[in-house]
């Protein structure tokens, strides 16, 4: 079983313990994000932590990732000092928190509040427990109003809206700047990541109906079917394809019917890639809501001309003005908890509400019938965020195939 390295050396600034159960499909998020505190302020540390995708595993792989998640989770706390943790994925769901001392000032990462796929820690009694072990000290920190409205639905109502973090693109080319003209470094119409239920794949049937004759419509990622009119290389990508593809690809298109947040959209701005999609609050806040690239009335082959007509100073200026919008909104939220805020913060005590976001939480009431303990321990999860970053969870894979 893979895990992460030893705990890391803390940086100075603010004390911040990244956990991160995921460390190949969330690794270059965790990377963006550790980016981004250190920017703030803060001096991210990365706790040592079980890795949970198992796909494949057998049931004592499963339990021995268990058992080994309650101690890191402790030992995360302790490397935290007096400051705090941030858990980068909900290993067993929305009980997660009920798995946490109640002492510990930790905030935990909820990518996805409600998964498209059925599995196991998100149904009533998971989040009731959840509800009802999350400490005075803890928080939920989502990165979509989507994701926020629905945790309020289920009866989390103090979830803190911060913006999805996002890194300076590196290697040879990376972010190169380009035109909506073909060219053989930089060209074509890109679907990227693992076949799942919620690709509207009529969407691409009508793409492919209105797209410009010859012009390159692939597709790159696991699990994928036929689609006429589309090149299809249905396998695992590595992280170096990913970017790679990426880099390439004229513009990006995310044919989903449903989503709360898209790491994707977000490498693909780090690449100053395009993207085509339907209109979603979280691509407003990255793109903005006059982005071009949005589908009006499904004419898919009209946005991708609009999309690939962006001026490449645009994308620049883009990825400049979501970057700087997440530092100041990060930074804002280190100064908070280290309580060396400016003016803006107004000497707020943790629990009271940030300008500018929605309200960090204190106590969390306890809904009635809920129970105070922990529930009862269960396997950690094997189901991971979609590696496109869309975090939509795929069911387990066979264990010859990859995440992509």
């Amino acid at each position: 079983m893979s895990s992460q390295p030893a705990d890391s050396a803390p940086g100075p600034g603010y004390r911040l313990a990244l956990l991160n159960p995921l460390p190949t499909t969330l690794g270059h998020y965790q990377q963006a994000l550790a980016a981004t505190l250190e920017a703030a302020g803060a001096g991210p540390v990365f706790a040592w932590c079980p890795s949970v995708e198992l796909a494949g595993a057998g049931v004592r792989a499963r339990m021995s990732a268990a058992v080994e998640l309650v101690g890191a989770r402790r030992r995360a706390v302790r490397l935290a000092g007096d400051g705090a943790v941030m858990s980068l994925w909900p290993s067993i769901g929305l009980a997660e928190p009920a798995w946490w001392p109640r002492s510990a000032r930790v905030w935990h990462l909820i990518h996805d509040p409600r998964p498209l796929r059925r599995q196991t820690g998100y149904g009533s009694a998971a989040a009731r427990a959840g509800r009802g072990g999350l400490g005075p000290r803890a928080g939920l920190v989502v990165h979509a109003q989507p994701a926020a409205d629905e945790l309020d639905r289920m009866g989390w109502p103090n979830a803190l809206l911060l913006p999805h973090p996002i890194l300076a693109p590196t290697g040879p080319g990376a972010g190169a700047p380009h035109t909506g003209a073909p060219c053989a470094d930089r060209d074509g119409v890109l679907v990227l990541g693992q076949h799942k239920p919620v690709r509207d794949l009529a969407a691409l049937l009508t793409l492919a109906d209105q797209a410009d004759a010859g012009a390159s419509l692939r597709i790159a990622g696991r699990g994928w079917p036929t689609v006429p009119g589309w090149q299809v290389e249905s396998r695992f990508l590595s992280e170096t394809e990913v970017e790679e593809q990426l880099r390439r690809a004229g513009c990006l298109v995310l044919p989903y019917r449903h989503y709360y947040v898209s790491g994707v959209a977000v490498r693909a701005l780090e690449q100053l890639t395009p993207v085509v999609a339907r209109r979603h609050p979280m691509l407003e806040m990255l793109l903005g809501p006059d982005w071009p690239g949005f589908v009006d009335a499904e004419q898919w082959g009209a946005a991708v001309a609009r999309a690939r007509a962006v001026d490449p100073a645009q994308m620049v200026a883009r990825r400049e003005a979501y970057a700087a919008r997440s530092a100041a909104a990060w930074g804002q939220f280190v100064a908070w908890l280290s309580g060396a805020g400016t003016a803006d913060v107004g000497g707020r005590q943790p629990g009271e509400p940030l300008p500018g976001t929605r309200p960090a939480p204190g106590p969390c009431p306890t809904p009635a019938g809920a129970s105070q303990q922990p529930a009862s321990q269960q396997p950690a999860s094997t189901q991971a965020p979609a590696p496109d970053g869309t975090s939509t969870p795929p069911p387990l894979p066979a264990p010859a195939t990859g995440r992509r």
